[in-house]
């Protein structure tokens, strides 16, 4: 055995210090070093950061397009708005510290009660939403603001606005928001235009550094969005206006259940105007009904029906207007057709013997009946009543267009009582098509309600061109028709009479239908129509009218000369029978390159609001374009080529006319509220620029 001795242990202890402190120092200088690089993230003069494999992706939202009617006037557009959240991390610096006090004070502010905001608040999560609540406005946001409550935070989003408020809305329709901000059109031209209107996003990829920032590296790539495409509609917002105004007007003086209104062009079929009651204020969503009735709700027309039998006879040659047949009651398939005057307690009614063409005049059931009996097969009848396009959709552009219903080919006396509108159903727009026949020489025209489509950057991507379909009757049988059709009103014989017009001389039919539910007939209750077309000798319009009413008060021909007498004036259809006509729309030139103080005096001496932006001498841009219309009152904004804008005083303006500033300025406009301008945030007279952005405060006391 070897033995080492004290002096082996002492140096084996000594190195092993030796050791200990070699591997201090060397652990020392790990930490310092780590610590420097952690601090400046560099080792030689190499970024660290550079070498991050975090790669992320922003969405970059697309705008959806916008709706304009036929004169470029703004329906649809994109406006910004918020979303509330509110932080419940008790670790950060701001948080809701008094949930109860945060509930009770959003409560004023937004559409949610007290206990619903407090179940959001008290959910066990970090940071919560409030779903439909908390989508605000920017007077909310700022409401919020004033109240200094901890903890909110509010993202900025789109949302989708209509300027008009109640105006065409079950044709303009609706979108739907998803949680990613999306929106999809769910009712009306948002959603049968969907697939224009939606844009596709870009997105944004990069790496980021510790702190946050983008790193200029190779795979930094940007695909720009692309905006939806802009529908420009055949409506136009002045004739739209008439049939509101005169659709409201009914609905409270009458109390109709239902009302619808159209207004067509008679040549080519363009959907000028399309109203309905019940209806709704689509920025509210204070929707009740989702259907369009003129083209989604087919009812049994009646009396409407009628001219269609005569012009089928006429064009099958076997109709004679002078044959005469004993009104009252007639005994067809086992079952008695009475006229509409039929007392069944006198058991009398009718007008006794009278031609076939005072029946017309008189909307003669049993005229129909003596027809469908004695001179036209049932049979060859159906053919054209699907000739005219009853029994199908006219595939206009709007979405869910039913088609209604004909009788079989083995229900004779259903196809009989649908010659008076009874044992069938159709819609509005089947009978603008179909009555476009007796205008244009016996061709119907197609109705149709997108003009153009185009993108955001001006190019045309499609236009809408007339279309002219079957040809159910000729040229000489649509004259004869047209001719009959205006003695039904004008006549001193006819039940027609208070459709007429004192300036225009009206072609036109009645109609007055029974309503069946669960299989009978209601008491009392019924769908007044009547269709028309002015001036009978160059129709410009059709209009279809009805209403659903309890009683024999309707309103219908209130609305028809109503919506009729304005929208041809307003046209420029100025005089007729030799009677004139008080000009109540100027139709707008293209005053580019003018000098802008004649064109405000030519325009101010018709009655028109000219405001004028810039310091210069000429016109450079106008609000209205060439062939736009505006009435008496209306305001046209002239831009000068100056470039010292100064922003109007807009109090008292309708959203809509500011919205017509914005588009002319490219401003970037908002609103909050409901009515017409009380404050703005760009005061008048303030230098402005284009791309500025303009909130408008409404208020309908105009406070």
């Amino acid at each position: 055995m070897i033995f080492l001795g004290e002096d082996f242990n002492r140096s084996t202890k000594q190195m092993i210090k030796v050791m200990m402190v070699i591997y201090g120092i060397i652990a020392l200088a790990l930490i310092i070093r780590f610590s420097y690089i952690a601090t400046v993230h560099s080792i030689t003069g190499h970024d660290l950061l550079t070498y991050s494999d975090h790669l992320e992706e922003e969405v970059l939202k697309a705008d959806r397009g916008k709706i304009f009617d036929r004169n470029g006037s703004m329906l649809a557009i994109n406006v910004e708005a918020y979303t509330l959240q509110a932080i419940l991390d008790t670790s950060k610096d701001h948080y809701v510290k008094d949930k109860e006090l945060t509930a009770k004070t959003l409560s004023g502010i937004l559409a949610c009660d007290e206990e619903e905001l407090r179940k959001y608040l008290n959910k066990p999560y970090l940071q919560v939403e409030f779903a439909k609540c908390g989508r605000i406005n920017l007077l909310q946001k700022l409401q919020i603001e004033e109240t200094s409550l901890p903890g909110m935070i509010f993202t900025k989003r789109k949302e989708r606005f209509y300027p008009n408020d109640r105006f065409a809305s079950h044709t303009l329709g609706l979108v739907s928001i998803d949680e990613l901000d999306e929106m999809s059109g769910i009712l009306g031209i948002e959603q049968s235009m969907n697939d224009e209107l939606d844009g596709v996003n870009g997105y944004k990829r990069f790496k980021r550094d510790s702190k946050g920032r983008p790193l200029p590296t190779d795979e930094y790539k940007i695909k720009e969005p692309i905006d939806g495409n802009n529908v420009y509609l055949t409506l136009d917002s002045t004739m739209q206006l008439f049939v509101e105004e005169a659709l409201t007007k009914a609905y409270e003086d009458y109390g109709s259940k239902e009302l619808i209104a159209v207004v067509a062009d008679a040549k080519s079929g363009a959907i000028y105007a399309i109203g309905n009651r019940p209806t709704f204020n689509p920025n509210q969503r204070d929707i009740k009904g989702f259907y369009n009735n003129a083209f989604q709700l087919p009812y049994e027309p009646g009396s409407i029906m009628k001219p269609y039998v005569y012009a089928a006879a006429m064009e099958e040659g076997v109709y004679q207007g002078d044959h005469v047949y004993h009104t009252g009651r007639i005994n067809v398939y086992g079952h008695t057709i009475h006229d509409w005057n039929w007392d069944k307690e006198a058991n009398t009614g009718g007008w006794g013997p009278i031609t076939l063409d005072v029946g017309l005049m008189k909307s003669s059931n049993v005229g129909i009946a003596t027809i469908l009996e004695d001179y036209l097969d049932l049979d060859i009848y159906l053919e054209y009543m699907k000739a005219f396009g009853f029994g199908r959709s006219t595939n206009m552009n709007l979405p869910n267009e039913k088609s209604g219903i004909l009788p079989g080919v083995d229900q004779p006396f259903s196809i009989l009582t649908s010659g008076f509108g009874q044992g069938m159903t159709s819609t509005p727009i089947q009978h603008i098509k179909a009555f476009s026949s007796f205008i244009n020489d016996g061709n119907m025209v197609t109705p149709y309600i997108v003009s153009h489509v185009m993108t955001t950057k001006g190019n045309l991507v499609r236009q809408h061109e007339p279309t002219y379909t079957e040809s159910p009757i000729s040229k000489e049988t649509a004259n004869k028709m047209l001719d009959l059709l205006v003695e039904v009103v004008n006549n001193e014989e006819a039940v027609a009479g208070k459709y007429r017009l004192d300036s225009f001389t009206v072609a036109g039919k009645t109609g007055t239908a029974q309503i069946a539910e669960e299989g009978r007939y209601l008491e009392d209750e019924y769908y007044y129509s009547f269709i028309g077309t002015a001036p009978s000798n160059n129709p410009r319009l059709i209009v279809y009218v009805s209403a659903r009413q309890v009683g024999e008060n309707s309103p219908t021909s209130d609305m028809f000369k109503d919506i009729m007498e304005k929208s041809l004036i307003y046209l420029g259809d100025f005089e007729q029978n030799n009677v004139p006509i008080e000009v109540k729309g100027i139709t707008i030139d293209d005053y580019t390159d003018h000098n802008v103080l004649l064109v405000e005096q030519e325009l101010t001496s018709l009655g028109i609001d000219v405001l004028i932006l810039g310091n210069g001498n000429r016109v450079v841009n106008q609000s209205i374009k060439k062939n736009g219309h505006v009435s008496i009152g209306g305001k046209l904004i002239l831009l000068t080529e100056g470039n010292d804008y100064r922003m109007l005083d807009l109090t008292g303006w309708a959203l809509r006319d500011v919205v017509s500033l914005a588009n002319l300025l490219e401003l970037d406009v908002n609103y909050t509220g409901h009515g017409i301008v009380y404050r703005q945030s760009i005061y008048p007279d303030t230098v402005f620029k284009e791309g500025d952005s303009l909130t408008v405060y409404l208020n309908d006391n105009n406070r």
